[in-house]
């Protein structure tokens, strides 16, 4: 019997691979628009949207990544950032 390796752990090791969010791990980005439910939106590298609640436009967060499913994350603010 062949020992099965957990797709979603394939999944992260390539993300990380590529640059892209790994949930668990936090990122310092920049909120660039408030999506319609009021939550800031960030872009990150790759292509991907992390939503953020809490946030504000304009203002430099470090989030910790809850959720990745595609390219969109759900994550929550640690910090906020000094100018």
């Amino acid at each position: 019997m062949v020992p099965s390796t957990p797709i979603r752990a394939v999944r992260e090791s390539r993300a990380s691979e590529q640059g892209g969010l790994e949930e668990g791990k936090q990122y310092v980005v920049e909120v660039s628009t408030v999506g319609p439910s009021g939550e800031g939106r960030a872009n990150y590298r790759g292509g991907y949207t992390i939503l953020i609640p809490g946030a504000k436009k304009g203002e430099t967060v470090r989030v910790l990544i809850k959720k990745v499913k595609n390219n969109t994350a759900v994550a929550e603010i640690v910090d906020r950032e000094s100018s």
